[in-house]
Order: C-alpha cells, then sequence, then structure tokens
C-alpha cells in the first residue's frame, strides 16, 4: 500500500477462465468486491480500454459505464464482505 495511497480503487480484477467477456469479467468483479448483483446493472456503453506500464509490465484498463437500477432493498454496498473486512 506505500505505492497506492491515497489512489482512487474501483472494483476490478483479472479475467478468468469461466468469464465469457471483458464485462462478465467486471459484472463479476463488481460481486465479489462491493457485493453489486449483476441482475441489477446494464451496461451503456464501453470506453476505448487504457493501456499503462507499471513496473515492467503494461496493464490494459477497461472502463463501464451502466446503469444500476434503484433497487435500495437488493443492493446495499456498505454491507459488502469487502467494506466488512476494511471496517
Amino acid at each position: 500500500m506505500c505505492f497506492d495511497a491515497g489512489e482512487v480503487a474501483l472494483p476490478g480484477g483479472k479475467r478468468e477462465e469461466g468469464d465469457a467477456d471483458d464485462i462478465a469479467t467486471a459484472l463479476r468483479e463488481a460481486k465479489e468486491e462491493i457485493g453489486l448483483d449483476p441482475s441489477l446493472v446494464d451496461v451503456v456503453t464501453v470506453i476505448e480500454p487504457y493501456m499503462t506500464r507499471v513496473c515492467v509490465e503494461f496493464l490494459k484498463f477497461s472502463f463501464y459505464f451502466a446503469i444500476l437500477w434503484e433497487r435500495d432493498d437488493l443492493f446495499d454496498p456498505y454491507n459488502s464482505v469487502t467494506f466488512a473486512k476494511v471496517a
């Protein structure tokens, strides 16, 4: 954490064997990290991937804009497993 202090963090991670595509990876990661049910999300657009170099390797970042339908009874990010571990 000494190199990342103060930086913005968003749900994300590497594609796994069972992921159909990058959108599936993003939805799976959001579910794992903040408890977001993929059925509540409609992806509306994808921004061109951004490549950056970190130390000696290149990383690809993909950004997705989505609509999260107001379903407060079904999604509470402050009640997620990850948040509970940090708090």
